[in-house]
């Protein structure tokens, strides 16, 4: 019954931590404050929201092969992507008129996300295998 328990428990636990971390209002989701530019260094990677010129620039895109992370859209007659772009890429595609919206996702973060969900589904399991644990 104790094992039991511990299992529900950590699964209970995973399954909180999982739906915090995939929250769109997470830290690795959150918009940008608005008065920070958006920028990456030269060789950094991440997905990065961005508002398109107009549809001819989407096509051009496309037509490069760039990395779109989903479906573009339009939202208030603008055209937003998402799309994997290294720092030098964003920098061209400022210079062509897009604006930089959001760092939606980082090169690191799904593996840091990852290890603190880890760790917070071992931690009820370390601390109940204690004295003095509960259990």
């Amino acid at each position: 019954m104790i094992v039991r328990r511990r299992w529900t428990a950590a699964a209970t636990t995973v399954i909180l931590f999982s739906a915090v971390l995939s929250h769109p209002t997470s830290g690795a989701a959150a918009p940008a404050d608005p008065a920070a530019p958006i920028a990456l260094s030269a060789t950094e990677t991440a997905v990065v929201r961005v508002q398109l010129r107009d549809q001819a620039q989407l096509d051009r895109l496309v037509a490069t092969g760039a990395d779109l992370a989903n479906r573009p859209r339009g939202r208030d007659g603008r055209i937003i992507a998402d799309l994997v772009l290294s720092g030098a890429q964003l920098d061209d595609l400022t210079a062509q008129g897009a604006t930089a919206v959001q760092i939606v996702q980082r090169a690191g973060d799904g593996n840091r996300h990852y290890a603190a969900s880890v760790r917070a589904a071992q931690a009820p399991l370390a601390s109940a295998g204690r004295p003095g644990g509960s259990g």
